[in-house]
């Protein structure tokens, strides 16, 4: 249950920051986006990746559980970008889609490396 409240949290702050206007963000240097990107998407990343090796019906390998993490994320940032051009300002950027899914795989590949998810390495 933690981790569905702590993804659906973290979500949240990231829908609430992409719904600041442009014009009320402070100035700043260029890299900010990336690095903005890449940090809320390496936690939603670590979350997904802890939610789904929790689930107990789920043992899954590496690969499959990082596919898992990717593609749930992915959707998630895809429809990030949409409602960001419905925001004053803001617009739909592929190269923000590429680090959130940089973000995802960092966040989804340190997470399992630091802990032992049981996962079965070879299926």
């Amino acid at each position: 249950m933690f981790y569905y409240i702590a993804i659906i949290s973290w979500a949240f702050l990231i829908y609430w920051g992409s719904s600041v206007q442009a014009s009320d963000l402070p100035s700043a240097p260029s890299y900010t986006s990336f690095v903005v990107h890449l940090f809320e998407y390496f936690i939603l990343g670590g979350l997904l990746t802890k939610l789904v090796q929790r689930i107990k019906s789920c043992v899954l390998s590496y690969k499959k559980t990082l596919m898992v993490v990717i593609l749930i994320g992915m959707i998630y940032a895809f429809s990030d970008e949409i409602h960001q051009i419905f925001v004053s300002g803001r617009h739909f950027a592929l190269i923000d889609l590429l680090t959130d899914a940089i973000g995802l795989i960092l966040g989804s590949f340190i997470f399992m490396k630091l802990k032992n998810f049981n996962i079965v390495k070879y299926s």
